[in-house]
């Protein structure tokens, strides 16, 4: 079965074109990416989301029901996190696209998202750590996972992301030291009531899918002369190396900061927000390093789907 997979997240929206087959993992040939933010506006208490942006939306969502169509696709799959979960007016916007264009958008619960992560990341984590951690940060929202053998312990999702942090407490160009400092102590705080529900849980390493860790330990691991090096995943980003990081960002403007080796300059604006949510989560899990990993969200809807097809199948073929 061939399946477009839309995902609208807090900073862009994606259209993966994937190939599901009974027994064998998920095959994506193609990616389209639209930078439409839903997570435009989020500094005010209200959540609502703009005219311009519900319009920006629905444009590209047609844009992207174009191209399944042009690829033939058998199904779309379309999938929300926390811009529609928490914007007061999504509705309007769940019920343009259902109408104008009949997809309907599944709004991911908190901790449907942080289960669709750890599905998408388990097959590319360590095989010898048996009891991971992953988290994964996103504009809006960061989802926090436990598991062992395979299996989740535990799994919550936070109104705690880059853009959202960003949003409400912001910082100058280039931040100062006390701004940093007060960065992750927002983050910390939002963090903090999962210190009692952790404990007693057994865990192992630190993983994450996250883009904005990429990008940091792409930062911090590059070579001023060669460059950033191939490949962003398996590296580690040791504490040192991100409080280094951080003090570099105190003194650089952004325009200075996109132009760095194994910088994404879409994330220069959040990039100091990304460093102080890694910093908060490596305190609360008392580990001095995370390690970069495959998939996320957007793999893991594919994953899902793919059990469900082969459910589907065992069940008429019993």
């Amino acid at each position: 079965m061939k399946v477009g997979s839309i995902d609208l997240g807090s900073t862009s929206m994606h259209l993966a074109i994937a190939q599901l087959d009974e027994g064998e993992d998920p095959a994506v040939s193609a990616v389209h990416r639209s930078s439409v933010k839903l997570a435009a506006g989020w500094g005010s208490k209200s959540h609502e989301l703009p005219s311009q942006i519900i319009a920006d939306t629905i444009a590209a969502m047609e844009r992207f029901a174009g191209i399944c169509e042009d690829e033939r696709c058998d199904m779309i799959i379309a999938t929300a996190t926390a811009p529609l979960r928490e914007s007061v007016n999504s509705v309007r916007l769940l019920e343009q696209v259902r109408d104008e264009l009949g997809i309907s958008i599944r709004v991911l619960t908190g901790p449907e998202e942080a289960r669709l992560i750890y599905l998408g990341t388990r097959s590319s984590l360590d095989g010898t750590d048996t009891q991971p951690m992953v988290f994964d940060i996103g504009g809006g929202s960061t989802e926090f996972t436990l598991a062992k053998d395979g299996e989740l312990s535990f799994s919550v999702s936070l109104s705690l992301g880059h853009m959202r942090l960003f949003q409400r407490v912001g910082h100058d160009d280039p931040p100062t030291a006390e701004q940093l400092a007060n960065l992750q102590a927002r983050a910390s705080a939002h963090l903090s009531p999962l210190r009692a529900r952790m404990a007693g849980l057994s865990h192992g390493q630190l993983y994450s899918p996250s883009g904005g860790v990429r990008t940091l330990a792409r930062l911090a691991i590059a070579d001023p002369e060669k460059g950033p090096g191939k490949g962003d995943t398996g590296l580690v980003l040791t504490r040192a190396m991100l409080t280094d990081l951080a003090t570099k960002l105190t003194s650089t403007p952004r325009e200075q900061v996109k132009t760095w080796p194994g910088m994404d300059a879409r994330r220069a604006e959040t990039i100091v927000c990304s460093a102080a949510i890694v910093g908060a989560i490596m305190d609360l899990c008392e580990r001095d390093q995370v390690t970069t990993c495959d998939g996320g969200l957007r793999t893991g809807i594919l994953v899902d789907w793919s059990e469900r097809i082969r459910r589907a199948t065992t069940h008429r073929s019993g």
